[in-house]
């Protein structure tokens, strides 16, 4: 007769190990970091331009309405550090432009007002020696904005520099 081994009986395991659980948490933790990252990743992106954008908008409304002013004035005058621009138009009405820490605020004789939002930078005004030409200077500081994450050589923005010329066009038939 043969002899037949006999099968050693082994207990089937059920269960989950220690080991496992780790193994399971960490991947989920990884998971978990690498998704709220790449979500604040895309909400900056998103910020930053967005206020791009606005900024873009609101420099294309103030050269508009500046340079719609300057060739319609007779005369342009600028402060000493150049916050401040006055156009003297034909009917004795007198347009100001004034640099102020979020923008430029525009106001003339008929009550009419407009702020122009040009938020983490500085303006100026600068008149050419001819007295015709206007240049509207806004240069943006990208260390100024907001962001979830602190600037590094990485994430560093350049300064954003935008310029508006206009001219006055308007003559004083007076002077002639």
């Amino acid at each position: 007769m043969k002899h037949v081994p006999q099968q050693r009986q082994t207990r089937l395991r059920s269960g989950i190990s220690v080991a496992e659980v780790v193994i399971a948490a960490t991947g989920v933790s990884v998971l978990s970091v690498i998704g709220i990252t790449t979500v604040c990743l895309l909400m900056t992106a998103e910020q930053r331009a967005m206020e791009s954008i606005v900024v873009d908008r609101t420099i294309a409304e103030l050269a508009d309405e500046l340079r719609q002013d300057a060739h319609t004035s007779l005369s342009a005058e600028i402060n000493d550090d150049g916050t401040e621009l006055n156009l003297r138009q034909a009917s004795e009405t007198l347009i100001t432009y004034a640099c102020t820490s979020d923008g430029i605020h525009r106001s003339d004789a008929t009550e009419r007002n407009e702020d122009f939002h040009l938020p983490f930078g500085q303006s100026r005004f600068e008149l050419s020696e001819t007295g015709r030409l206007i240049t509207c200077r806004h240069e943006r500081d990208p260390t100024l904005e907001m962001s979830f994450f602190e600037p590094n050589e990485t994430t560093a923005q350049p300064r954003r520099k935008y310029r508006i010329d206009a001219a006055l066009l308007a003559s004083d038939k007076s002077q002639e």
